[in-house]
């Protein structure tokens, strides 16, 4: 029997790239503590989309606790409470507290277990961002580019996401000194058109919740830069 002598080799540390540096910069702005896992938040939603009414600005009440797997979501929509609700993965509902709901209704207002999935993933990611930029689903392109945001010099990261092809194309601005996330935007190009679609999101006013800086606002634009709508958020721990 032989025995060695060599002592037992550390692990190699990983080698990052350039993109996986400039996310882990924004990161640690973002979330010093790792307490994303850990968010727990009821989040008042005021949108604002001019298309609409003027003065129809729609309030959307959000409960997420990230530890749990539970989201709720409630809007008034028509002057009733429109209700979505998931836990875990497959225990979710849709609800319209209207007294007589119609078949269009339900088609109207996606009243589904899949549709309050879908709210859910949509609420997480515009209120995780950049913790959810870490999700499996994510590919995280090596390619880095420059460019100025509110005069601000900003490194540039392209996301996908898994199957690529099937989802637009996201860049997240990140401002070099500070690591700040400063804006997104998506985009999807048609070849049979030749048109690329997508919107702009300014990200804005940090908010101060459980160690995180999270946004108070975004403003969204379509990618000529005019106005679609904004939104403002209120974090209420639970």
């Amino acid at each position: 029997i032989q025995f060695s002598c060599q002592s037992p080799q550390p692990p190699e540390e990983k080698v990052l790239t350039e993109a996986e540096q400039i996310l882990a910069k924004t990161l640690d702005f973002h979330d010093p503590e790792n307490k994303w896992g850990s968010f727990a938040s009821s989040v008042e939603m005021q949108s604002y989309i001019p298309s609409r009414a003027p003065q129809d600005k729609r309030v959307t009440i959000v409960v997420m606790d990230n530890a749990k797997s539970s989201f709720t979501s409630q809007t008034l929509r028509d002057g009733y409470a429109f209700t979505r609700k998931v836990k875990g993965e497959n225990d979710c509902s849709s609800s319209w507290a209207k007294p007589e709901l119609t078949s269009a209704d339900s088609s109207s207002y996606a009243i589904s277990c899949e549709a309050a999935k879908s709210s859910r993933d949509y609420y997480r990611y515009l209120l995780g961002l950049p913790m959810v930029l870490t999700d499996t689903a994510t590919h995280l392109s090596d390619s880095v580019f420059t460019e100025i945001v509110a005069g601000k010099t900003c490194d540039v990261l392209t996301v996908d996401y898994l199957p690529q092809g099937s989802h637009p194309t996201w860049q997240f601005y990140v401002d070099q000194e500070s690591g700040q996330l400063l804006q997104t935007r998506f985009f999807t190009y048609y070849p049979e058109e030749d048109t690329t679609r997508g919107e702009i999101i300014k990200l804005g006013d940090l908010v101060e919740f459980d160690g995180m800086k999270k946004f108070g606002n975004f403003e969204w634009q379509y990618l000529d830069s005019s106005f679609l709508a904004s939104e403002s958020f209120l974090f209420e721990p639970i």
